[in-house]
């Protein structure tokens, strides 16, 4: 059966389990995460820190957050706040993933899982938050649980690495991280451009924007260019060129620091 058919049947056979969404769907009228009503679904339990099951056999997998895998006191969180519960399900994007699995941002009670997770110190807001009026909406959550150190944040090595230490992000390559510190130079070669943080630059950390990707972070009001002088806080994989970079291609991963 074609994906789109099986997607249609599994939205007119999950909305049948609640059918007051429409009601429900006021109450997060002003939530930039809620864009657009996949279906209510009864959740059974959860499987990881960010994934939970359906009444119906269904995996629902939550957008726009990261979630350690050695971490195991996520999924008794979400288990939580979810299980023998009813789901609102709002879309990213895409509404399934590779796996199969529902991707959405989720609700109960018209109260946003996803930011329960994050004020717990449960998960982190993942690189692909969906937008960045989104994912503008998270970021107070999450630095709420990581100033008063609960959950993830309770020891030293998920915090936000400072971008003067480039030898403590190189020891995350592969890894995701949250890198922050004052943007010095910014400077544009061929099709990237790059926002360094040392000088000279090869010596320490940078953030790479490619060109085609640059026009989605001027349309979320980051203008590359006048970044210097700026302190932010990025997230994403580190990679290692002539030194710890992560490449940016969402403006949701740029976070600007007052």
């Amino acid at each position: 059966m074609p994906r789109s058919i099986t997607f249609v049947a599994l939205a007119s056979a999950l909305a049948i389990i609640a059918p007051d969404t429409a009601s429900k769907a006021g109450e997060r009228a002003d939530d930039p995460c809620a864009r657009g009503a996949i279906a209510d679904v009864a959740a059974v339990a959860a499987r990881d820190g960010r994934t939970f099951t359906t009444a119906d056999g269904r995996e629902v997998r939550l957008a726009g957050l990261e979630v350690p895998p050695a971490d195991g006191s996520g999924k008794a969180a979400l288990d939580a706040l979810v299980a023998g519960k009813t789901v609102h399900l709002e879309r990213l994007g895409r509404t399934e993933d590779r796996y199969g699995r529902v991707t959405a941002f989720a609700y109960v009670d018209a109260g946003s899982v996803q930011r329960a997770l994050l004020r717990q110190g449960a998960a982190m807001v993942s690189s692909r938050a969906g937008t960045k009026a989104c994912a503008d909406t998270l970021f107070p959550d999450e630095a709420e649980a990581r100033e008063a150190g609960r959950g993830l944040w309770a020891g030293p090595e998920l915090r936000p690495k400072s971008a003067a230490n480039p030898r403590d992000i190189a020891a995350l390559k592969g890894r995701f991280a949250l890198v922050e510190g004052y943007i010095l130079s910014v400077r544009t070669s061929g099709a990237t451009t790059y926002l360094n943080f040392a000088q000279p630059w090869w010596q320490g950390f940078s953030v790479s924007v490619l060109r085609r990707d640059a026009r989605a972070f001027t349309a979320a009001g980051i203008a590359l260019k006048q970044l210097q002088g700026k302190r932010i806080r990025v997230r994403g994989i580190v990679e290692m060129r002539r030194g710890p970079m992560i490449g940016a291609v969402r403006p949701e991963q740029i976070e600007l620091i007052p």
